[in-house]
């Protein structure tokens, strides 16, 4: 259980059109894919973000990763592209959203 309002929110779950990951690398971030569905957002050596792509092809990050690496000209960037998607699919929502550790399969 969080122990602060920091604590609460830095599990709350921000998402992106897909279009930001293709956005962000015409700027000074590097995006590195280590799954189909997870990779993670370099910005030089000053930070790295991990976030997740739903089946949809949303872009998932996690509101306190958001606020401790992001500077207004970031936020400003990713913003463009904030989204709310209508449905995450299955194992999305256990693998990133429940943090359940199943299998590769892909459920939709």
């Amino acid at each position: 259980m969080p122990k602060t309002k920091k604590d609460a929110l830095f599990f709350y779950p921000v998402f992106f059109e897909p279009s930001l990951l293709e956005a962000i690398k015409k700027k000074p971030y590097t995006v590195k894919m280590s799954t189909r569905y997870l990779g993670a957002v370099h910005k030089g050596n000053k930070w790295f973000m991990p976030f997740g792509i739903s089946p949809k092809g949303y872009v998932h990050f996690w509101l306190g990763d958001l606020l401790e690496n992001l500077n207004v000209g970031d936020i400003e960037v990713f913003m463009k592209y904030s989204a709310t998607p209508d449905r995450l699919g299955k194992h999305f929502t256990r693998t990133q959203l429940n943090a359940e550790f199943v299998g590769n399969e892909d459920e939709n």
